[in-house]
This record gives structure tokens, sequence and C-alpha cells, in this order.
């Protein structure tokens, strides 16, 4: 899993610190300085930097990698500019006003340019990691590792020893060491699932004709339900 320097709490709307720790805006909101997170460090160890960030941003921007985001991060269709003064400090300046302004960078995901640079230079950035990638060859920040994928079955993730949000004690997050999302197609196989326990949980909506079953479920007490 990767993650963003900073991101829009889809609950609040509010803009929140993520990689980058905090950040200052130019009067005019057209430069921000982000401040990247002391001791961050992929999942394989290598440290986390500014320049895996310029080179998420140079990533996004590469025509032959037809990326979507490149859209959301321009203005009037000018590319965002960044720098790096040092390896925890990033320097954007966008080449107009903008009104989302920092809220643009949710859309990029921070790239690990040890482990794809060679791609990029090479024009095949947009397959270097794909569905028959193996696992050990990926590398994340966020909190889960993918460790095992069987194509229309499952994905198993483990917990990243080296992830960096810590619980409100200061313990080491996330509480799980494991997580299997199995791929069920069928939607009455996974309601099913869902209340024999096989299950943990399922997402998404849920079809007219399942709600009643689900809601009697729920006052049971078999199942939660939450109406988003």
């Amino acid at each position: 899993m990767l993650f963003r320097s900073v991101r829009v709490n889809r609950a609040t709307f509010d803009l929140e610190p993520w990689l980058a720790e905090r950040w200052e805006s130019s009067a005019d909101g057209r430069t921000h300085t982000l401040h990247l997170r002391a001791g961050l460090t992929w999942s394989d160890g290598v440290p986390l930097t500014s320049a895996d960030v310029l080179f998420s941003l140079q990533a996004a921007f590469d025509a032959r990698s037809k990326s979507t985001v490149a859209g959301a991060l321009s203005i009037d269709g000018r590319p965002i500019r960044a720098t790096a003064p040092d390896l925890v400090t990033v320097v954007l300046t966008f080449p107009g006003p903008s009104g989302p302004a920092l809220r643009l960078l949710d859309s990029l995901t921070i790239l690990p340019k040890h482990s794809l640079e060679a791609a990029l230079k090479a024009g095949t950035f947009a397959s270097a990691w794909n569905a028959v990638t193996p696992p050990a060859a990926l590398v994340g920040s966020g909190p889960f590792l993918l460790r095992e994928f069987q194509p229309g079955q499952r994905l198993v993730f483990e917990r990243n020893p080296r992830y960096w949000r810590k619980a409100p004690d200061g313990g080491a997050l996330p509480y799980l060491d494991r997580l299997v999302l199995e791929i069920v197609a069928d939607e009455s196989a996974q309601l099913q699932r869902l209340e024999s326990g096989a299950s943990d949980l399922m997402s998404g909506e849920l079809r007219e004709t399942d709600y009643a079953v689900v809601r009697s479920a729920v006052q049971r007490g078999a199942l939660t339900m939450k109406e988003l």
C-alpha cells in the first residue's frame, strides 16, 4: 500500500498531514513548502525522502506513463513544479491561481524512486507493477504489504513493521497482523459468507432484495450495518 504527502479526510473534508507533517503557503497561494516526517522508510528499509515526492510528480507528468492524475495536478494545462532543497523538504510552485491548492496532492500517490526509476527511464513505468509482479517485489509505505495474490480468489496482506503511524498510546500500528480479502463475484455468496461468519465484513451497496435479510440479521445481533 502506498500513501500521499497530504490527504483529504473523506469524513470532514479537511486537509490533513500525512507523509508531510506540516506545510507553509505563500501569501499569493502559489508556493507551498512541505516538510516530510523524520525517519520515514519504505517497507524494504530504504528511506522515504523528498526525492520520492519529486519522482512521483515526474512519473505523473511523463506522457509515456499515461497517468490519470496528470490533469488533476495541472493548472490551466500547466504542471506543478517541484524542487527539494533537502531530503525532508519539498517546494511546490503552482503555475497559476488554484482554488483547491494543496488538496490537489490528495490524488498523488508517493512512489518509491529506487524501485521504479529504471522503469520510468525505459518508458515501461505504466506496466512496471502488474498482476504478475511477485508480491515480494512490491514496495510500499502503508500499514499492510501484499504477500500473496491468487487471481480471482484472494489477496493476503501482512502488517508492515515499518509503518510510520502510531496508536494513541504510542504503540505500533496497524493492530492487525494479517488481512485477507476474498474475491467473491456472486453477491448472494458474499452475503452467505457474511451471515455464516466466514467473512468479517463486506463493502458496497446492498441489493434491494438483500436489505430485508440484512436488517433481520442486524436485529438478531448477528451483523452490524453501516449506512453511509
